[in-house]
């Protein structure tokens, strides 16, 4: 009987101890996504980035009270939850032990946030912390851990000590306020109206006007705000301001025993039939393309080079989030400096960030920006935080559309996209990154056509935008492209170079999938990322070959006729291995394995696919007597491969140094100093500009 009794205590004890936790669970998950969020990559490179910048002291200031501020709001809002006395509804609970643990969870739950900062912050490799604060945070962090613990704990102390030192005459108000503010906190509270008495209430008051005010600001101007505060600094805000709305909606939840996020969930899968607001943003209908076949021929009937031939370059460039990018608009601005390159390179096919990276770089070169600066420019274009207007908007208008009907709020991806062109905007005083495609072309060389990869959601297939035409080249279901959608031409209108570049990278989780309607209004089509499909841009560039092949012929050598032929491929995995097709194997399942090799097997196979395409590209390219270039991703002599540069949208000044110095690694330097050596300048008459034949 003893051990019963003993048994049935502890039954009672975990009970209380869940059913406490229950009653703040808004503030368990509030802290728990914070620390997910801030340990993953990105948000480690969002930190570094922070904390690289010039102004050292406001950086600090303002990191470490914003994340103060979300501490303090856990701490706050859980006391809170714990003033109010709600139905036990027959759960039988240790009383004594409930009134000890919603006095001590709170305090404990604050300092938590600081532990999960500065676990983040001991995590980033010393590598990454150089050249930064991360050094000093570290320890501020760590001493924010009993600082406020210690605030938590003897506050009503700290504030009648600081009550005393005001003296008698001076700030009475401050000093009334100080000594009564724990006087009015009262347990067994059983309505909201009870809560705004007193100085708790007025916290609660300012908390909540912070949330409006914050609100209100990433509604209206997500992309904004985000660039002034950076992802770090608006997560903090928006999980801190956010407090008093989750636990508002917990107290009813508490209050009326109402299943409060599965209701919020069923509203979300309700209103989910027709609340999409991620519409791919249109330009002008119909653009007027030059068709692909006219432009091959086109291209190879410009002067010659002294002996009869012509250097052709194509270039693919692999998918890889910013880092591709960022990249991609290096190495592309490092060929640049070839004399003439661009006279010579035909067609960028770009997949995900490779495209976001190509894009930059077609829309310098049709600005005119100097060969000199061209890479430093497009660097520039790519060196600012998107991450935080994109984070801006999924938090705030883009999570808001998830639980109402249709009110096409400001989805993440048109911040990203709106974020790019600013970026490009800043830069160069330009507005060619939101220009339709057509604009961007207009008057100009059709060349080098961009060729961006994307994946349609109902087929599956890839759904390439381009400035050039290429549906007539598949009617009836066969010839060239047979399988591959023009997308303009599905869509019925032209697209801003922002829209096709982000169409190619909506990869998971940071941009959605983008819709397009028919004449009625209907949904008629989606898309994704370019990497669901193949993640190098290899498949569209053998396409192209083909469609040369058959429009200029080979000769008996095997080569195509009057021309030289270069293939240029960017990837953007720091992991690839030496030689690339040795492609390592993952760790095989032994837990759930029935239910992970499946997935395993699908994500492994879209890494194969791409590998596969970049093997047979060079397969062709040698057997058309050609020339493979693969710059990759490999360190520089004495560099370190231990932290690669993240997939998100936004790079530290460290990663952004580790990507430059990609290029001085002895495999990529040498293949730069080859292509140098083997294409010889064309002959141009006067400038860039080509009478294009239009052929409909």
């Amino acid at each position: 009987m003893e051990k019963t009794r003993d048994y049935s205590q502890g039954i009672c004890l975990l009970r209380t101890f869940f059913y406490s936790l229950f009653l703040i669970r808004f503030n368990l998950i509030m802290l728990i996504v914070g620390w997910v969020l801030l340990l993953i990559p990105q948000g480690q490179d969002a930190i570094i980035a922070y904390a690289s910048g010039d102004a050292a002291v406001k950086s600090t200031l303002l990191f470490f009270f914003w994340a103060s501020y979300w501490a303090f709001s856990i701490w706050f809002f859980a006391r809170t939850m714990y003033r109010f006395e709600f139905s036990l509804g027959g759960l039988n609970l240790d009383r004594r032990f409930f009134d000890w643990l919603r006095i001590m969870l709170p305090r404990y739950l604050g300092p938590v946030a600081f532990v999960a900062v500065a676990h983040v912050l001991w995590q980033i490799p010393a590598e990454d912390a150089a050249d930064s604060r991360i050094g000093l945070w570290r320890f501020v962090a760590l001493g924010m851990v009993p600082a406020s613990y210690l605030f938590f704990r003897y506050r009503r102390l700290i504030s009648n000590k600081l009550a005393g030192l005001i003296t008698a005459g001076k700030l009475a108000s401050v000093k009334h306020g100080l000594e009564t503010s724990e006087v009015q906190e009262e347990w067994g509270l059983t309505s909201l109206r009870d809560l705004f008495n007193g100085a708790w209430g007025k916290t609660v008051i300012i908390i909540s006007l912070v949330g409006i005010v914050a609100t209100v600001a990433g509604f209206t101007a997500p992309v904004s705000m985000g660039f002034f505060f950076g992802a770090i600094l608006v997560f903090f805000i928006w999980a801190g301001s956010w407090l008093p709305l989750g636990s508002l909606i917990t107290y009813i939840g508490n209050k009326r025993g109402y299943p409060m996020v599965l209701l919020l969930l069923l509203l979300a899968v309700i209103f989910s039939a027709g609340n999409d607001n991620h519409a791919i943003r249109l330009a002008d209908p119909a653009p007027q393309r030059m068709k692909l076949d006219s432009a091959v021929l086109d291209w190879l009937d410009q002067p010659q080079a002294s002996e009869g031939r012509r250097d052709l370059l194509l270039v693919s460039t692999a998918g890889g989030g910013i880092r591709a990018a960022y990249w991609t608009a290096t190495v592309l601005g490092e060929l640049h400096k070839i004399d003439n390159f661009e006279h010579m390179l035909f067609a960028i096919s770009g997949v995900s960030g490779g495209s976001v990276g190509a894009s930059v770089y077609r829309a310098l070169l049709s600005d005119g920006a100097p060969r000199e600066t061209l890479q430093q420019r497009a660097q520039a274009v790519l060196s600012r935080d998107f991450l935080g207007p994109v984070t801006t908007a999924l938090l705030y208008p883009d999570l808001a559309q998830r639980f109402l009907p249709n009110m096409d709020l400001m989805d993440r991806g048109r911040a990203l996209e709106m974020a790019w062109e600013e970026a490009y905007r800043d830069e160069t005083g330009a507005a060619s990154f939101g220009n339709s495609m057509e604009q961007l072309y207009s008057g100009k060389s059709p060349w080098p056509a961009l060729f961006l990869n994307a994946t349609r959601v109902e087929t599956g297939r890839r759904s390439v935008a381009s400035n050039l035409r290429f549906d007539h080249l598949h009617r009836n279901g066969s010839g060239l492209f047979a399988v591959v959608d023009d997308q303009l031409a599905d869509i019925g209108h032209d697209l801003p170079l922002s829209a096709a570049a982000h169409n190619s990278a909506r990869f998971p989780g940071v941009s959605p999938a983008g819709h397009w309607r028919d004449e009625e209004g209907r949904i008629a089509g989606r898309i994704v990322d370019g990497g669901y499909f193949e993640n190098y841009g290899a498949e569209t560039i053998l396409d192209l070959l083909q469609v040369i092949r058959e429009n200029r012929g080979v000769e008996e050598g095997g080569s195509l006729r009057g021309v030289n032929l270069h293939i240029v491929a960017i990837s953007s995995d720091p992991a690839l291995p030496i030689p690339y097709t040795r492609e390592p194997l993952s760790r095989t399942s032994s837990v759930a394995h029935e239910l992970l090799s499946p997935l395993d097997t699908l994500l492994n196979t879209r890494s194969a696919r791409g590998i596969e395409a970049l093997n047979r590209l060079e397969t062709a390219t040698r057997e058309l007597n050609g020339t493979f270039y693969h710059f990759r991703m490999l360190p520089s002599e004495g560099g370190s491969q231990a932290s690669n540069p993240p997939l998100g949208w936004t790079l530290s000044g460290n990663a952004r140094k580790r990507i430059e110095d990609y290029l001085q690694h002895p495999l990529n330097s040498r293949q730069l100093i080859q292509l140098q050596q083997r294409i010889r300048p064309a002959v141009v008459s006067g400038s860039n500009t080509v009478v294009p034949r239009m052929i409909r």
